[in-house]
């Protein structure tokens, strides 16, 4: 009797990627937001990673610019989010990301996912210029890359600073140094600065890391937002810098010439990076230190006056030291938004973690047969 014998291949399917061949899934530790859930927070993704090179180099990235490097929501790789590539390395898999999380959720971990490998990828997925940065913003200067300094803005305001601007007379600009993340400005404290002409808003939040030495005795200004040049003569809105003790300090003046002066606890010329937050919301002000209030609210009623104005960095009384990652936004952040940024900023690998990928998948869409 023939015998016939049937082959039964069974072909194991893996998760759909669309075109994209590989895909990890990046966790947010819902411990280190905050007690409040965040909107449209713009996570730093960072590190060196191998697989992020390219193919000529080892890894598995297919564009020469990095553009088949997305973020999605999805572990189709199908819903974009919206992300800036501040820095890709090629030949290493060294980036810096800033990626717009939908919602940062308090109650359980946020994941997203970080899919790459797509040779039909030609320009960048990531959104329109600024799409990581909320409406609220007004300018982020980034200062890169520690070798040729830019005050380029990343939102789309396109607020660009300048080096040096046209006040005060006399400036220059700063150097370009290692920042805290990526590059940053190395200012003299005595003629550096950078200049951004008008924008307006009514309330405020204003960031910065620093690193400083200097004694506070002058009053050095970190940053400030002025129609003079950020002087008792001028016409302040806001001035944020050290106080004569050495600690954090922020005044700012409703549209009836009014303000208060917050001063906070924690010396912040040792020599090390500190996270520096002052934010006003029409009623109270408020100040922190790496991430945590470091000084009693203060009370101020009313909103900034809307007059032409422009900011400075490290001008009024000169700053010395090291600044990186200047924000300001046209509202008050949360607390838990400032400690969320902190926890994500300073300690990004304990922020999230990167999934291993499941197997690479063929053209086909299934896995390779074992």
């Amino acid at each position: 009797m023939l015998k016939r014998f049937v082959l039964i291949l069974l072909i194991s399917c893996s998760p759909a990627f669309g075109a994209y061949s590989y895909s990890k899934a990046v966790t947010i530790d819902h411990t280190k937001v905050g007690s409040v859930s965040s909107t449209n927070f713009p996570m730093l993704f960072t590190g060196t990673y191998s697989y992020l090179a390219t193919v000529a180099n080892g890894g598995q990235v297919q564009s020469s610019s990095g553009y088949d490097i997305v973020f999605t929501s999805d572990s189709a790789c199908s819903s974009l989010l919206n992300w800036e590539q501040e820095s890709w390395n090629g030949t290493t898999g060294a980036v810096i990301y800033w990626v717009q999380i939908p919602t940062l959720s308090v109650a359980s971990d946020t994941v997203i996912y970080l899919c790459y490998g797509n040779s039909a990828i030609t320009s960048f997925q990531g959104g329109a210029t600024g799409s990581a940065w909320d409406s609220n913003y007004k300018v982020v200067y980034h200062l890169p890359n520690g070798t040729t300094l830019t005050a380029n803005d990343s939102t789309a305001n396109g607020n660009n600073g300048q080096l040096p601007g046209p006040y005060p007379s006399g400036a220059t600009a700063p150097a370009a140094a290692a920042g805290y993340i990526d590059g940053g400005a190395s200012f003299n404290g005595s003629s550096s600065s950078v200049y951004t002409a008008d924008w307006k808003m009514s309330y405020l939040t204003v960031s910065a890391w620093i690193n400083t030495t200097q004694s506070g005795s002058s009053n050095p200004q970190i940053i400030c937002r002025d129609s003079g040049q950020c002087t008792a003569s001028g016409g302040r809105l806001w001035q944020f810098r050290m106080s004569t003790g050495n600690k954090l300090q922020f005044i700012p003046f409703n549209s009836s010439g009014n303000g208060v002066t917050l001063t906070g606890s924690t010396t912040i010329n040792d020599g090390n990076w500190h996270y520096v937050v002052g934010t006003w919301d029409g009623t109270y002000v408020n100040i922190y230190v790496d991430g945590s209030s470091d000084a009693a609210q203060g009370s101020l009623s009313g909103s900034l006056n809307q007059t032409a104005t422009f900011m400075l960095l490290g001008t009024g009384n000169y700053y010395s030291g090291l600044m990186d990652e200047v924000r300001v936004s046209g509202i008050a952040r949360s607390a838990d938004w400032i400690k969320a940024e902190y926890n994500n900023q300073s300690s990004p690998s304990t922020f999230y973690y990167v999934a291993t990928p499941p197997p690479a998948v063929n053209k086909s869409g299934h896995s390779a047969i074992m």
